[in-house]
């Protein structure tokens, strides 16, 4: 993705003992080194729910993601490439904010 490689990751947090799933695509250079993160975003909701896979749709211009809900349901979605683009920032500058 982009001369590196893209990849989404979850985050999970215990709030009053429930737990809550966030999310973030992150991209490394082209050796590994971490270079760009988005902010935590959730796909349906807060609560359980996990990202599963990632790759180009046949389109070449967005990908589908895999997640659950809820440990008992399973998505597919499409995201644009262009916007992955539009979401990642440096992991230097702090952004603390929730979707």
């Amino acid at each position: 993705f982009d001369g590196g490689w893209l990849a989404v990751i979850y985050e999970m947090q215990l709030r009053d003992g429930a737990r809550i799933y966030f999310h973030r695509f992150t991209w490394c250079d082209n050796v590994g080194s971490l270079k760009r993160v988005s902010r935590r975003f959730f796909f349906h909701r807060k609560g359980i729910e996990f990202v599963a896979g990632l790759a180009w749709h046949p389109d070449g211009e967005r990908l589908i993601v895999s997640f659950g809900v809820g440990d008992g349901e399973s998505w597919l979605g499409t995201v644009d490439a262009a916007d992955i683009r539009a979401t990642l920032y440096s992991p230097d500058q702090r952004d603390s904010r929730v979707a």
